[in-house]
């Protein structure tokens, strides 16, 4: 369940540092394991697509 709830949060664009708090890890590095990961991949992809455009 909370693999899921991280999942949609990280998906929605909520804060990585308040997802962690929120669901009671003892720090963000927990967050970022690679539990996670592949969703970090993907809004990395999403901002990098967003600044390249902020350029044009």
């Amino acid at each position: 369940m909370r693999y899921s709830h991280v999942s949609y949060l990280l998906h929605n664009g909520v804060d990585i540092d308040y997802i962690s708090k929120r669901v009671g890890h003892s720090n963000i590095g927990i967050t970022l394991s690679v539990v996670y990961s592949h969703m970090l991949k993907e809004k990395e992809q999403t901002q990098c697509e967003l600044a390249l455009n902020l350029s044009e």
